[in-house]
């Protein structure tokens, strides 16, 4: 009887989700033996898993592996005997007949917020298939405990973590700050916002329309970021940065705000989709923007927020910005306490025994 994880470790949000995860699991006591970890662009992980996988085992898939490209995965990937487990972590509100098919095809579906929950629901997955274990972050690498130690000139820091694409609201954002700021020298917008998926030409080319889009609006106090950062590097990123402005449309969890906000750093946000999960104990605490619902054809609906009041907020926050540090270190407290790995482990651990469908036995020799 083992639990058998499958994904695959890279820095993009999915990888994050799938090494985080993994790493918590395995640090429960005397759990580790139990656990095989298999990568789906691995060969050898291909031929390891199809020569062990058993009928009583969990399978936890975190990529739905009917979708994955043969070019890049050329292993033939089959249904596997045991209790088969798929992670849901979606964005739209209306899902793919392939992704509905794959959800429907397992034991069990694990969303991470309940906003995901209900869209499932909504497509026509079971309820009874459906549970709820929020994805989380790492408290020790995450944490506000350094965050007065940073030397900062007299530059207001607004940090952008996100793709460069519609869902993250980049036109409302780019509008937003230059309503708020313009070309003002004592503010700087640093945008994280390469696309590390694309390759090549692919990502010069989307390098250069974020850049046609900042300068559409007439202000040059910016900064791009840009390569794969260490969790290092993103941690001094969130602590030297003064806020954090995410009016994201949609996330399916939405991991940059939860680790800015686990480092103690004001944010300005909208409040609708994956990331309600973690907002909602903190909501007092956070600066939250209005949006309008619209339509997003053909995946259903998303969130566009008011560039208006993203300015308001801004300025809000930088003139009044003791008061939201103080609100933002309340929030990490507890966003480190309830949304970790850790706690994202425990659940599925919990889930797993109250289900039945693992139960290790152990002997002692004392």
């Amino acid at each position: 009887m083992r639990i058998n994880l499958y994904g695959q470790r890279n820095p993009l949000g999915g990888g994050v989700h799938f090494s985080g995860f993994c790493d918590a699991l395995k640090a429960i006591s005397c759990l580790s033996p139990a656990i095989s970890e298999y990568d789906y662009f691995s060969e050898a992980d291909f031929s390891a898993c199809m020569k062990s996988v058993g009928h009583d085992d969990v399978n936890i898939h975190f990529i739905n592996y009917t979708h994955l490209d043969s070019a890049g995965c050329p292993n033939k990937w089959r249904k596997l005997p045991g209790f088969n487990i798929h992670w849901a972590i979606f964005e739209t509100t209306v899902l793919h007949k392939e992704a509905i098919s794959w959800y429907q095809g397992a034991d069990a579906v694990f969303v991470p917020s309940h906003w995901g929950k209900d869209v499932l629901i909504n497509n026509g997955i079971n309820p009874s298939q459906i549970e709820v274990i929020p994805e989380g972050m790492d408290p020790s690498q995450f944490h506000p405990l350094l965050r007065s130690c940073y030397e900062k000139n007299d530059a207001f820091r607004v940090l952008v973590i996100g793709k460069f694409e519609p869902r993250k609201g980049f036109p409302e954002l780019l509008e937003g700050f230059c309503g708020a700021f313009g070309s003002e020298n004592n503010v700087k917008l640093i945008l994280k916002s390469d696309s590390l998926y694309l390759n090549g030409q692919a990502y010069t080319d989307n390098l250069a329309k974020l850049n046609e889009q900042i300068s559409s609006f007439g202000f040059s106090n910016y900064e791009l970021v840009t390569g794969a950062l260490s969790v290092e590097d993103i941690f001094h990123l969130y602590n030297y940065c003064d806020v954090l402005l995410f009016p994201s449309r949609a996330e399916g969890w939405g991991l940059p705000l939860l680790e800015a906000i686990a480092c103690g750093m004001p944010v300005i946000t909208t409040n609708y989709s994956g990331h309600t999960e973690f907002l909602a104990p903190i909501t007092k605490l956070v600066k939250t923007v209005d949006h309008n619902i619209v339509a997003n054809h053909p995946l259903g609906v998303w969130a566009v927020a008011d560039p208006s009041q993203i300015a308001d907020a801004l300025i809000e926050l930088k003139n009044n910005y003791g008061k939201y540090q103080t609100q933002a270190m309340e929030a990490a407290k507890i966003m480190r306490l309830e949304f970790s790995w850790a706690n994202s482990a425990e659940k599925c651990l919990h889930f797993l025994i109250k289900k039945g469908v693992f139960s290790p036995s152990f002997s002692i020799g004392i």
